[in-house]
């Protein structure tokens, strides 16, 4: 394990609220952070803040809003509550990502990163409009 941090900007801008994922098929655990208002991230894999496991990364960036209409509950619905508890329960999804779609797929984003013992294991992320 090594501590590890960094920053996410979409277009140069600090990206405040996104989930940074560390993932490897080399590595028994992935790596994640949500970003604050500096668009600052600290990776945490087993308990808060404890960084992640030494390794090469796919790294995943995503800022996820969830619908209004899931924001009601049992006890206090919104207008829309039926009809998104219907749809949830269909497989629909009831979010969107404010970020471009690529870089939440491990696949096609792009992003990569080296957590080593020697660190410093700090990265910059600078997403772009697709």
């Amino acid at each position: 394990m090594a501590p590890a941090s960094g920053t996410v900007t979409f277009d140069g801008k600090p990206v405040e609220g996104a989930e940074v994922v560390f993932r490897s098929e080399a590595v028994p655990r992935n790596a994640s952070g949500k970003t604050d208002a500096q668009g600052k991230f600290v990776l945490t894999t087993y308990e808060g803040n404890d960084g992640a496991i030494l390794g090469e990364y796919k790294v995943t960036v995503a800022k996820t809003q969830v619908n209004e209409a899931m924001t009601g509950n049992a006890e206090n619905p919104s207008g829309d509550y039926a009809a998104a508890m219907a749809a949830a329960a269909a497989g629909k999804v009831q979010s969107k990502n404010d970020l471009p779609a690529k870089y939440a797929n491990v696949e096609t984003s792009g992003l990569t990163a080296r957590v080593t013992a020697e660190g410093p294991n700090e990265f910059t992320f600078d997403i772009k409009a697709e």
